[in-house]
């Protein structure tokens, strides 16, 4: 698992996570300028301009939920691989992530507990 990061990041050079941040950024500005002129075409109408206003709050609670699960998967995976080296350490067997993410999550807990 650590040779496909490293790896990964080998082939990843500043000027190109920068120009990514960047095309990131602009196209985040882009979106936030066109929910504004939208909202000053509608300001005339307030049904519409509200409905606008949901639109754009559900869009950036969507996002940022799955945002937020792709954080807690990164911590979970940690978490597993973890507890997958003391369970080696404890019994002897190798478990890799795959293996670790099929316990069930009372056997992570008695295990824990114990």
């Amino acid at each position: 698992m650590h040779e496909h990061f490293e790896k990964e990041l080998a082939a990843l050079s500043i000027d190109e996570a920068q120009h990514e941040r960047d095309v990131l950024l602009r196209d985040l500005a882009h979106t936030r300028e066109g929910y504004l002129r939208t909202c000053e075409l509608l300001q005339d109408d307030e049904y519409l301009l509200h409905l606008a206003d949901v639109i754009h709050t559900y869009t950036y609670l969507r996002t940022d939920r799955v945002d937020q699960f792709k954080k807690r998967q990164v911590q979970l995976r940690n978490f597993l691989m973890v507890v997958g080296e003391h369970l080696a350490q404890d019994t002897g067997i190798v478990r890799d992530l795959p293996m670790m993410t099929r316990l069930i999550n009372s056997e992570i807990i008695d295990y824990l507990q114990k």
